[in-house]
């Protein structure tokens, strides 16, 4: 009995050392975080294979007679289908082909998916609006509002935000066109229209309190998985502003900016670490917050003393930017396609020119519209501009040109010649060439037709027959060809121009 007492005296220390052990590190263990907060989320690259475009000159189908309206025009990406909006003795619909849709008392909106072959828009029956996609109602969704819809970039889902002003209750619908994917729960009002991650994966929006209330008033942030159909991650702001989202190409980061009492901070997330940061910046005022494609360096425009800055801050830092100005405005910034330069349309003494991070074109312009666009190789930058006529941007009077240089000296520009109105211009894949729709005469005497032009020169190899209107052209993979979409009275063409 006393061996058997000492064995049990003896064992008695580990004892105490085991049990002291298990307890200790179970209270230093932290809280589990929520499980949103827990895992990165796995990203997935958009399908990127060329489509197939139909390179033949097709009548794709004919606006009937009687039909007394028709609006929003679009043609898919490939060339095969055609859709509009139309009415008929006070009846609206969507017509596909030569195939009308179920007829509605209004139609609110109607927006095309990025392939142009899937549509959505709010259609109106007895004083209520639902979401019809594809020709298809949505079930459950008859509300007093149904907000303007967006497609994700692959064009296989759509969002958007229902409810109403007097109800005061608001939430986001996800849906792939058959059924549902997510409903958000209720909330009093709406901020944003939702956006898509440009994998198409991600969905930002933003839900909250009446947009009335001026104290303790609070918005949330909410970031969908949109194949699971589950929110990985949230965020509340009590008396905050928020501003634009913006991701990396590969939708791996996001930036967006949150103002409060004069201050704005610049939130970041690293979803593939699952590590968030908020930074305060010094400015007076900022906007235009845009993600490199790598998502390691960020631009935005600044406001100081009465000037306007261009900051281009690296990812780690972004409160230590480098300024480039000043200027009395600046627009349209991009990151060309390897994320290593800032591009962006500036304007000094009244005048407009073209800024390749630290380097100025020639100051020809009054006005400048749409962002400067990249040859394939990026080696070249093409961009419409304006002399002459008045300066404010909504009178676009003057004389239209196509510019382009090379992105390392944007001071050796070429014109195209001039034309009363142009727009984007597209380059070919083999960046040889660039495309671009053109106007000449009044808007009630216009003549419409696309300009093929060598992207070296900017002079035109040819320009295409007239058309009433004409839709933005796309190339072939070859490059031989640029195809687009144009209204010929009421036919409704797939048009091809052949380079030679």
């Amino acid at each position: 009995m006393k061996r058997q007492k000492n064995k049990f005296l003896y064992c008695l220390p580990l004892l105490f050392l085991f049990l002291f052990v298990i307890y200790g590190c179970e209270k230093k263990i932290p809280p589990k975080k929520a499980a949103e907060e827990t895992k990165p989320v796995t990203l997935k690259p958009v399908d990127t294979k060329p489509v197939g475009i139909n390179l033949k000159n097709t009548k794709l189908a004919v606006i009937p007679e009687d039909y007394d309206k028709w609006l929003l025009i679009t043609f898919s990406i490939d060339g095969k289908q055609v859709s509009y909006g139309a009415e008929k003795n006070g009846k609206k619909f969507v017509v596909v082909g030569n195939e009308p849709g179920n007829a509605y008392q209004g139609i609110s909106f109607m927006v095309k998916s990025p392939d142009g072959r899937r549509f959505a828009f709010g259609g109106e029956k007895q004083g209520k609006k639902r979401l019809v996609v594809d020709n298809k109602e949505l079930g459950g969704l008859s509300h007093e509002e149904v907000a303007p819809a967006a497609f994700s970039p692959d064009s296989r889902f759509v969002a958007c935000e229902v409810g109403g002003l007097k109800e005061k209750k608001w939430f986001v619908v996800v849906s792939d066109g058959e059924k549902e994917v997510y409903r958000s729960q209720v909330y009093p009002d709406t901020f944003r229209s939702p956006v898509f991650s440009p994998d198409g994966r991600l969905l930002v929006f933003e839900l909250g309190d009446d947009k009335m209330k001026t104290k303790d008033s609070k918005r949330t942030v909410f970031f969908l998985d949109v194949p699971t159909g589950k929110i990985i991650k949230e965020r509340l702001y009590t008396d905050y502003q928020t501003g634009t989202f913006s991701f990396s190409s590969d939708s791996s980061r996001v930036i967006y900016d949150v103002q409060k009492g004069g201050k704005t901070f610049l939130v970041l997330h690293d979803f593939t670490l699952n590590v968030e940061r908020r930074v305060e910046l010094s400015y007076a005022s900022v906007g235009q917050f845009v993600l490199s494609p790598d998502g390691k360096k960020i631009i935005y425009i600044a406001n100081k003393e009465g000037k306007q800055y261009l900051v281009v801050s690296p990812w780690e830092s972004p409160a230590k930017g480098k300024e480039y100005g000043p200027y009395e405005g600046i627009v349209s910034p991009v990151f060309s396609p390897g994320s290593k330069t800032a591009v962006y349309h500036a304007m000094k003494d009244g005048k407009w020119r073209i800024v390749v991070g630290d380097k100025e074109g020639p100051a020809n312009y009054t006005g400048v519209r749409d962002a400067p666009v990249f040859s394939p190789d990026g080696a070249k930058i093409a961009w419409p501009a304006m002399k002459g006529g008045h300066q404010d941007r909504r009178m676009q009077d003057g004389k239209w040109f196509v510019v382009v240089s090379p992105v390392g000296k944007p001071a050796e520009v070429k014109e195209s010649a001039a034309y009363d109105m142009v727009v984007t211009p597209v380059f070919s894949p083999d960046g040889k060439y660039i495309a671009y729709r053109a106007r000449t005469g009044t808007m009630e005497k216009a003549k419409r037709f696309i300009v093929i032009a060598d992207s070296k020169t900017g002079k035109a190899i040819k320009e295409g027959p007239v058309s009433d209107e004409i839709w933005p052209p796309v190339w072939s993979a070859d490059s031989k060809s640029a195809a687009y979409g144009a209204r010929i009275g009421k036919e409704l063409w797939w048009k091809v121009e052949a380079v030679e």
